[in-house]
């Protein structure tokens, strides 16, 4: 789970460089993963989250400890972006790219 969380999923949730603008719908240069793969993340992450019980355990066995990678706080972060709207970066987005954006965030509530 600490490498398959960050590597495929969180991945996708958060962008290249670290920034400030993870989980967009279109591919860009701070986030390379389309539409198609974030829907994928979101669902796979959805199926994840109906089991409590992996909750409890991504936090406290990865964001309890001082030294740990945070999967958990992570993960919520870049949900709540997408879910917000903050993940377009894109300056005039066209009409396929808002109804993807608004999809995603459909998905991520």
């Amino acid at each position: 789970v600490g490498v398959f969380f960050p590597m495929i999923l969180l991945r996708a949730l958060e962008p290249v460089g670290g920034g400030s603008n993870p989980g967009t719908a279109s591919a860009s240069p701070s986030n390379p993963v389309g539409a198609g793969q974030m829907s994928v993340v979101l669902k796979c992450l959805k199926e994840q989250c109906n089991d409590g019980q992996l909750l409890v355990d991504l936090f406290v066995n990865y964001d309890c400890d001082l030294e740990g990678s945070n999967l958990f706080e992570r993960m919520v972060s870049g949900l709540v972006r997408i879910a917000q709207g903050h993940g377009n970066t894109v300056d005039n987005p066209t009409k396929q790219q808002l109804e993807q954006e608004g999809m995603l965030q459909t998905m991520a509530t």
